[in-house]
């Protein structure tokens, strides 16, 4: 389980626990592309989210990823976040022989999250092809700085 502080104004400036499994931090992330829930697996992960970002760039390097950083955990907000398409092929083939079973989560075409202290969350997968009759089965959509929108796919 994570646990995740938030600050609720509405509650006279009370923090809140939230225990979140990590499953449905990954489905968060995968499924609704939930930045939020990108923090909190990072800091659960390594502490703070600066921390994660090299961890990250270091195990792209690793697989082979020769033009890519990563300066936060959702990739989105920072010029410094960076990759090329030839670096996020070589990403998404990582995950689907290496991952198998979490490359399931990126064919959900949706997720509900069933919240403490709330009606459940129902939301959609981002990746349109998903929704087509063309067998596609995931990977991601995204958003950098520079950049700006991308999606990486695969069809089986």
């Amino acid at each position: 389980m994570a646990i995740i502080y938030m600050l609720d104004i509405h509650l006279c400036l009370l923090w809140l626990v939230i225990e979140v499994s990590v499953e449905n931090l990954l489905r968060g992330i995968i499924v609704a592309s939930g930045n939020d829930a990108c923090v909190a697996l990072a800091e659960g992960i390594a502490g703070t989210e600066e921390e994660f970002a090299i961890l990250m760039t270091a195990k792209a390097k690793e697989i082979g990823m020769e033009n890519t950083n990563f300066a936060n955990s959702s990739g989105i907000n920072d010029p410094d976040n960076f990759s090329t398409v030839r670096d996020i092929l070589k990403m998404s083939k990582y995950l689907i022989e290496k991952h198998p079973k979490f490359y399931e989560m990126f064919s959900e075409k949706k997720f509900t999250w069933n919240r403490t202290g709330g009606d459940p969350i129902t939301q959609g997968n981002r990746n349109p092809l998903l929704y087509k009759n063309l067998g596609a089965d995931g990977i991601k959509t995204g958003y950098l700085a520079v950049e700006k929108y991308s999606l990486a796919s695969s069809i089986s």
